[in-house]
């Protein structure tokens, strides 16, 4: 997996979430980043990376609820 990958990968969900949830780029930003989903994404990679983008917005969800 290059580095590449992975950056086009996080900003994919980034974007997808930001869609779905109907926020602006720096509260998704802000979001990610206080609850660790950047590095949840970067670690998955090899997992996550094969989801649809409505699993993996459910996914994130689920991800940032059990953090807060």
């Amino acid at each position: 997996m290059s580095e590449n990958a992975i950056s086009g990968f996080v900003v994919f969900c980034m974007e997808s979430y930001k869609r779905h949830e109907n926020l602006g780029g720096a509260e998704v930003s802000d979001l990610f980043i206080r609850y660790g989903v950047i590095d949840y994404l970067t670690e998955g990679y090899e997992v996550l990376h094969s989801l649809g983008e409505n699993a993996l917005v459910e996914d994130i969800r689920d991800y940032i609820s059990r953090r807060r």
